[in-house]
């Protein structure tokens, strides 16, 4: 697919060597976005017209404005084989899967149904190295430091240009009573 937008929930915790390493295995200009978790890779030429952009940012506000910021926290590492992606997946993932939800109706999407998208924050894809030497290395390199708490409090859109993924708008939740 040739995607042209991407919709994010931003990792916003700091962890010493996540940005070096998935940089290091992540073959794809994806790995110099920081640190996010994917809900929407969109190809749709009509995103590209200034005008649909702008209403489609609108009801992405609107949403946004509907939705409380929540905690999650990233501890489970995943593998998939096709692809040779290392991840770690959002717990409780539920949020995530109701945040895709809504944006897929507000953006009026159409739900493929053979989509299987993962909610998951990628640390390596492509990588040379096999599963079991990334996780090794990846578990030396955090530590005790899993689970790694996390705040979803903004949307990021990206918007890919000449290869590159630019972030194109910050859109944030509304804040919940929630510390």
């Amino acid at each position: 697919m040739d995607e042209r937008m991407s919709i994010v929930i931003p990792m916003k915790v700091w962890t010493p060597g996540l940005h070096g390493f998935r940089s290091k295995h992540m073959h794809s200009a994806r790995a110099m976005m920081p640190a996010h978790i994917r809900l929407f890779a969109l190809s749709r030429s009509d995103r590209e017209n200034p005008e649909e952009r702008l209403r489609s940012t609108n009801r992405l506000n609107v949403l946004c404005q509907s939705i409380s910021t929540f905690s999650y926290s990233l501890s489970k590492l995943g593998w998939i084989e096709d692809g040779k992606i290392l991840y770690l997946e959002p717990e409780p993932v539920e949020p995530f899967v109701e945040l895709r939800e809504a944006i897929r109706e507000k953006l009026e999407l159409e739900k493929d149904y053979r989509d299987v998208h993962k909610m998951r924050l990628a640390l390596a894809i492509g990588s040379e190295l096999s599963q079991y030497a990334l996780v090794e290395e990846f578990q030396m390199m955090v530590g005790d430091l899993l689970p790694l708490k996390c705040r979803a409090t903004e949307l990021e859109i990206y918007r890919r240009n000449k290869g590159d993924w630019l972030l194109s708008e910050s859109i944030p939740f509304r804040e919940s009573g929630e510390n």
